[in-house]
Order: structure tokens, then C-alpha cells, then sequence
């Protein structure tokens, strides 16, 4: 049960954790197996290293209380505390085999990514900028009074929480970067024909559902493969296709605003002009009106 240890000390000149100080308190518990955490509230007198292992080891320092400066050097990361006030850290070390059934559920998950986000490469301690539901969780970390047993349950719980804020934050972050293809090899060549089918019937292009039927694909997976493919959506697309084709007629000069209108597929001008105008900055009617007065 070595797992399950829990250490105290009230004394006054401590040392633990790579932490020296004097006048506080050192509270260390064990919880399972691949995960510690430090509760410190102590003035300190020298420096506090991240003395990460090379297995990966995660760990986080929070500053609740108190202040210090931090300094770093090229071999290793540290903080230098301020020996004026009295400072509360809390300290929680995460082993990386924790998150290998997560990882196995997920085979996008980059440890090394969502580690770096949790604790920025350039600070090395989240010190500034902690989301309330991350200090309502330490703080009932650090005011747990529960006996022995029950306390580790309930900080263990706590601690599983707080991944949890940042598991979403990392999930949320990376989606922004990741993407998924939904296509199959062959689909491609469907969603290709689905937009030279846009391109042939500008005025009149089928619906979704008719054009999924027609290229031997769902409607979602026309959709979203359109999406990936093309970077917008097929209405997006008929919409920029119409408009390049009116910019085209106008230039030519042969046909008037509402004729342009009708030929690229919108019945009403005025939906027309509005398109045209947030697209290409400029009315139509203007537009035209200058083509003809240039060459004149």
C-alpha cells in the first residue's frame, strides 16, 4: 500500500518535494498509482525546481497564495520565492501511463501536445490566469478536512475533475486543427462530379438530395465531403460560381442587372444586387454603368 502513503509536516524548517522553506506546512499524499499531489503553504527560502523525470512525468504547480519571481536557466526550469510572504502551492504529478486508456480511445491524443497546453513550455508553472471552476476545484482540494481514507477519494476525484477542464480545453483546441476526413477513397471522384454538375446548371442546379442520388452518395456525406474538399459549402459554392459568372456577363455589358439576375439563377434582383455589392464591393448597376461608359 506505498501507493496510499499521506506525509505531513508542521515544523519549523521543512524540506519536500525539492521545496525548502520555513514556517508552514507540507501536506503529501499518494493517491493511485501514477498520481501525487503536494499541498505547500510555507515561506520560502529557496527555489522551487520542475524536476520532471524522463519518463514524461506531468507536473503542475499552482500558486494560490503569495508571490515569487520566477528565473530560469538553460539546463533547468525554476522558480526563486519571495522570503516576505507567506506562499501556498499546490503540486500535482501526473504519470503519462495514466492517460494510455484515454489514448487507446482516442488515437488522435498527442500527450506531449495536451501536456505543453496544460503547462506552457515557456512558463513551466500556471501561476496567472486560473478559470474559476480550476480554483473552486484546488481550493476544495486544499480545505479537504476529511479523515485519511475518504480524503484521498475525495482529492483523487478533485484532481480527475481538473483533467477533465483540460482534456476539453485540449479537445476543443486540437479540433481546430485536426480534421477527419469522412471520404473514401472513390468519394472524391463523386464529390467532384457533384460540383461539375453545380458548374452545368448554375441557373437551375438540382437539390441536395437529387445531386447526393445522382453522384451515388449520401446527403451528408456530400455535405461534409464538399467541405473538405472544396472548403465550403455547396451553397457557399453555387453562390461564389453564380456571382463570378454574373461579374462576367456585366463586364461583356450585353445583358442589363436583371438579366444577369435571371441568367445565374436568382429571381429576385434585389437578393442579386446584395450578394454582388457584399462580394465584390460595388453595385452592379454602377459597375455596368462604367464598363459602358469606358468603352464608349
Amino acid at each position: 500500500m506505498d501507493d496510499l502513503i499521506e506525509e505531513s509536516w508542521d515544523t519549523g524548517s521543512i524540506s519536500a518535494s525539492g521545496v525548502e522553506g520555513e514556517g508552514g506546512s507540507v501536506e503529501r499524499l499518494k493517491l493511485r498509482s501514477g498520481m501525487e499531489i503536494v499541498i505547500a503553504d510555507n515561506r520560502f527560502r529557496e527555489k522551487m525546481q520542475d524536476d520532471n523525470g524522463g519518463d514524461g512525468t506531468l507536473q503542475l504547480f499552482f500558486r494560490l497564495e503569495g508571490s515569487f519571481c520566477s528565473t530560469h536557466t538553460e539546463n533547468e526550469r525554476a522558480m526563486g520565492t519571495c522570503v516576505q510572504e507567506q506562499t501556498l502551492l499546490v503540486e500535482i504529478k501526473l504519470n503519462p501511463k495514466l492517460f494510455e486508456e484515454y489514448a487507446e480511445a482516442h488515437p488522435e491524443f498527442d500527450y506531449f501536445q495536451f501536456a505543453n497546453g496544460v503547462k506552457p513550455a515557456d512558463a513551466g508553472h500556471r501561476r496567472e490566469e486560473l478559470q474559476p471552476a480550476e480554483r473552486m476545484l484546488l481550493a476544495q482540494i486544499v480545505q479537504c478536512d476529511y479523515p485519511p481514507p475518504i480524503k484521498k477519494i475525495f482529492v483523487e476525484s478533485k484532481i480527475l475533475e481538473l483533467l477533465s477542464i483540460y482534456f476539453l480545453r485540449y479537445m476543443a483546441d486540437s479540433s481546430c486543427d485536426r480534421k477527419v476526413s469522412v471520404l473514401r477513397a472513390d468519394d472524391k471522384d463523386k464529390i467532384e462530379l457533384a460540383r461539375e454538375l453545380l458548374l452545368q446548371h448554375l441557373e437551375q442546379p438540382p437539390s441536395l438530395l437529387e445531386m447526393a442520388r445522382m453522384v451515388g452518395l449520401n446527403d451528408y456525406k456530400l455535405k461534409a465531403g464538399f467541405k473538405e474538399v472544396f472548403g465550403m459549402t455547396v451553397f457557399g459554392y453555387l453562390r461564389e460560381k453564380r456571382l463570378e459568372k454574373a461579374l462576367d456577363l456585366l463586364e461583356q455589358g450585353a445583358l442589363n442587372v436583371g438579366e444577369v439576375a435571371c441568367a445565374i439563377g436568382y429571381s429576385n434582383p434585389s437578393h442579386f444586387t446584395a450578394a454582388f455589392k457584399r462580394k465584390y464591393g460595388i453595385n452592379p448597376g454602377k459597375l455596368l454603368q462604367s464598363n459602358k461608359s469606358q468603352g464608349s
